[in-house]
Order: C-alpha cells, then sequence, then structure tokens
C-alpha cells in the first residue's frame, strides 16, 4: 500500500523493485543478509493437506517442521507448536520420527476458530479449525501406517485432544439465608451433572500432577467400570491410580469391601471414587479401612 510505482494506467504497481546485495561483493558491510528457505514453500503445505482429503489454505509444509525440528534432534523431545492451524506440526513429527526411529512427542495448541459458512472446510463438514486439526492427525498417522506397514504397532500415531473448562465440582458455598431445603438438596453430589468419568480421571490427574499422557487402561471389575492409569504388563500389580466412578443408583452397585477386595489385589499407587459413590457414610469408612489393612501403600481419594 505504499508502492510508489504506477501501472500503465496510472494505478498503484502490484510489483516493485527491491536492490539486491551479494555477500560475496559486501562482505565488509554492515548488512547482514536474511536467513530465507526457499525450497519449502507454503504450497507445498497445501498440496500435502489436499493429499489427505482435507481442505485448507495457507497450511505450512512438514518439510519446514521436521527441518526445524531436526535442529534439536535429541530423542524423547517434546515440541510445542502454540498455534497449532490444520495441525502440521503433529503431522511433520510423526513423519519424522517413522523415518529416523526416535521417540518425540507434540502438543498442539488451537482455539476453536469458528470457519466461514461459505469456506470450503465448513462445507466439508468441520465447524471449527481444531475439529480439521484433529482429523488430519488421524489421517495423517494412518497414511503413514498405509505406506510403511511395518511401523503398525511400534509407531505412536495416537493422541488425546483435551478442552480447557471449569472445574468438575460445584461452588458449594452458601450463606445462611440460601440454605433452603431445595438448595441443600441439590448438593447431593458437589460434582456437576455434565460430567464424564473421563473428565473426572483427568481432572484428578492434573490435581495430582500425574502425567496425562501415561497409558490409560478400561475394563470391568466385578460388573463395575474401572480406569487403570499406567497398568502394569499382564500379571503383575502397581498402576499408578485405580479408579472407579461408580455409584449405587447406576444399577451396578457402588464401592463397597467386595471391590475394595479386589482393588487390592490390584495394589495401585492411588485409588480414587466418588463421594456419592458409596451407600452410606460408613461403607465408605468400611471401604477405607478395608483398603487401608490389605493394600497399606494404596493412597485412597474421594471426590
Amino acid at each position: 500500500d505504499k508502492n510508489p510505482l504506477l501501472d500503465e494506467n496510472g494505478n498503484q504497481s502490484k510489483w516493485n523493485i527491491y536492490p539486491k546485495v551479494y555477500l560475496e561483493y559486501d562482505k565488509d558491510a554492515t548488512l547482514h543478509p536474511e536467513d530465507v528457505i526457499y525450497e519449502l514453500p507454503n504450497s507445498k503445505g497445501t498440496k500435502e493437506i489436499k493429499a489427505l482429503g482435507l481442505p485448507f489454505s495457507f497450511a505450512k509444509p512438514t518439510g519446514l517442521v521436521s527441518l526445524l525440528a531436526k535442529l534439536v534432534e535429541t530423542d524423547n523431545s517434546i515440541i510445542l507448536d502454540f498455534f497449532g492451524g490444520s495441525s502440521t506440526t503433529a503431522d511433520a513429527i510423526q513423519r519424522l520420527s517413522a523415518e529416523d526411529g526416535l521417540e518425540r512427542q507434540y502438543i498442539m495448541v488451537q482455539i476453536a476458530d469458528e470457519c466461514d459458512p461459505e469456506s470450503e472446510e465448513f462445507r466439508a463438514g468441520f465447524r471449527d479449525i481444531a475439529q480439521l486439526a484433529r482429523e488430519r492427525i488421524r489421517r495423517a498417522g494412518a497414511k503413514i501406517i498405509a505406506e510403511k506397514p511395518g511401523l503398525k504397532g511400534k509407531l505412536d500415531i495416537g493422541f488425546r485432544a483435551f478442552r480447557i473448562d471449569s472445574g468438575n465440582l460445584l461452588d458449594v458455598a452458601v450463606t445462611p439465608q440460601a440454605a433452603t431445603q431445595d438448595a441443600l438438596a441439590g448438593m447431593i453430589s458437589h460434582i456437576k451433572d455434565d460430567r464424564s468419568d473421563e473428565d473426572l480421571l483427568f481432572g484428578a490427574l492434573l490435581n495430582w500432577g500425574v502425567d496425562i499422557t501415561l497409558p490409560v487402561a478400561k475394563r470391568e471389575l466385578l460388573g463395575r467400570t474401572i480406569w487403570l492409569i499406567d497398568p502394569p504388563v499382564s500379571g503383575e500389580t502397581g498402576a499408578a491410580l485405580i479408579a472407579c466412578f461408580a455409584r449405587p443408583m447406576d444399577g451396578k452397585g457402588g464401592i463397597d469391601t467386595e471391590l475394595a477386595d479386589a482393588i487390592a489385589t490390584l495394589a495401585p499407587l492411588r485409588a480414587l471414587f466418588r463421594d456419592d459413590g458409596f451407600a452410606s457414610d460408613a461403607a465408605k469408612e468400611n471401604v477405607a479401612s478395608r483398603l487401608k489393612q490389605r493394600a497399606p501403600d494404596t493412597a485412597v481419594r474421594v471426590l
């Protein structure tokens, strides 16, 4: 918009003239050449994402991210992209690890920018950029395994997606004037009604500082669903955490001494339950006592 050149019609020109400074002829000058990567234009990134069957404009090429990642070529690196876009970084890191065998992790951060209703992305069924980014990671990982079947089960192409939200617990602080019968009845459970087992599980992991990238296993134990964080190999004990969010009203029974005995045989570092998962206060005390007796190294936590 500041171009002084005019075209043949007297309008502002769409091109300009720039001087070129050659390093070999100007080594003593104070002007230094810029670092420019010419061989990896955005057009390559656009072709890559189209090859995955996804519409997105101005995607960065995976080769560019791979080049940058190689500058810190160490095993077990964590690569953070705070403006994730279409998840080019995730795609690139998966490909790079498939090529050199190093184990890397990536963290993609992307707000849920809504797609324009007139855009290709919206017409393809994507309501926001974060949704498209997650789908790219899925397709990119599947494409790598299809190209290199020998990596199936060896290369980790899975990922976990988290959204920022408020805490899982209700604010139950009320003034004496507001403590009506109806208000008290609504405080039987202090856990928000719209929270899933996974919400409670990962909320607890974050509060305790437990690595949220640890393996998670979902199993049945005495007819109730349990979650194991960092489960041991078959035949061994000592998971980082066992959580059971069953409640008496769920139809499968809540937390009782029979379940406590079964959990004790697995000897987890922590055991996590809902406060309303017990039929009564006495049942909660009995479970805590049983676990303390049979699994003394297991720390019991109640939400």
